[in-house]
């Protein structure tokens, strides 16, 4: 009776243990497809860098970015000091509960931005806090959108495409070039945008501008 009633307790436990697994990877699914509807991953993992999930979007950027060590799956970089910044964020969410943002080198004028925090209850399978990550990629070569820009700032289309020229990193006189415009033109535009935006330097539009790329 006693190993009759040992087996049953030990099968309704492994069937509680499945069904869990099975509503947290459901859980997962929904964020996952979710994130990635606006172009951004996940993933999750322990204080000490293990990850045990990730999303496909998160695999690709990570391994693309030589993150994730081969032997064992932690976390890493190629620069130790990045590396060590890693850990330390994730420790200090575990050991503090607190959500903590950290940007990590991608490649060359590229990089990951990660929003790390406790992850739910009811994303975890077992007792060891578990840590989840939102990643988001950047790109000093992101364009941004004239319409956009236009909306935000409240600005006529041609100073719009001035903005979006500067933001991309084009000189005044190389976008008056490339859009077959007197360079004083050019430059009226900046000096109305430097009015309209409240900006005292070029440098200054820049930084605005940036905000919506």
């Amino acid at each position: 009776m006693a190993q009759q009633a040992l087996t049953q307790y030990t099968q309704a436990l492994a069937h509680a243990f499945s069904q869990r697994r099975k509503a947290v990877h459901a859980r997962l699914d929904a964020i996952e497809a979710t994130l990635a509807g606006f172009g951004e991953a996940s993933f999750l993992a322990t204080r000490r860098g293990l990850v045990w999930r990730l999303s496909p979007l998160a695999a690709e950027w990570l391994r693309g970015a030589h993150m994730l060590c081969p032997r064992d799956g932690t976390l890493t970089h190629a620069n130790p000091v990045v590396a060590r910044r890693l850990r330390l964020a994730l420790e200090q969410v575990a050991h503090t509960g607190r959500g903590a943002t950290l940007a990590v080198p991608a490649g060359w004028g590229e990089a990951l931005r990660l929003d790390i925090g406790p992850a739910h209850a009811s994303l975890r399978l077992g007792s060891e806090n578990t840590l989840f990550a939102r990643l988001r990629r950047n790109s000093a070569f992101a364009q941004p959108d004239v319409e956009e820009l236009c909306a935000h700032f409240g600005l006529p289309p041609a100073e719009g495409r001035v903005l979006a020229a500067l933001v991309s990193g084009h000189a005044p006189n190389e976008y008056a070039s490339v859009a077959g415009l007197a360079q004083h033109t050019v430059r009226n535009q900046i000096a109305a945008l430097m009015r309209k935006m409240g900006c005292s330097r070029q440098s200054e539009l820049v930084r605005l501008g940036a905000l919506l790329r």
